[in-house]
């Protein structure tokens, strides 16, 4: 499994949630107010490399995915449905990885983190999970 294939299993995951791939996967900034509630855009950061026979590496990347919620002026509730939403993911993407593929497994330190830049009419919030996959060259 590659990281440009590991990048669209977990696109498929959200897209199965009901979510919409972002036109951009660096921000928001490009994407409609009016769909922005359930947007998602991912990105990926190479942490460690193991070299293994074969022409085979184990890999360790940090994958961000990042989801938008629209929240005009009910923020306390847009704050509630990003943490529960990020939480069903994370069991989504375990699930997909140990029973569905088999192909990755999530390493330890998974991180939810939820944000609001001030203007903005939606909320952000970020799930960091650390995935452990294997390479062929």
């Amino acid at each position: 499994m590659s990281r440009a294939d590991l990048l669209e299993r977990l696109a498929g995951i959200c897209v199965a949630r009901g979510w919409t791939q972002a036109v951009s996967p660096f921000d928001f900034d490009t994407m409609p107010t009016t769909a922005i509630d359930g947007a998602f855009r991912i990105t990926v950061t190479a942490q460690q490399t193991v070299p293994q026979l074969n022409y085979a590496e184990d890999r360790f990347d940090l994958f961000d995915i990042w989801l938008a919620k629209r929240h005009v002026a009910q923020a306390p509730e847009a704050y509630q449905v990003l943490t529960a939403d990020l939480e069903a993911l994370y069991g989504a993407i375990v699930r997909d990885g140990d029973d569905v593929t088999g192909e990755y497994t999530v390493a330890a330190g998974a991180q939810v983190e939820i944000g609001h830049e001030n203007g903005q009419e939606f909320a952000v919030g970020r799930l960091q999970v650390p995935l452990n996959y294997e390479v062929s060259l």
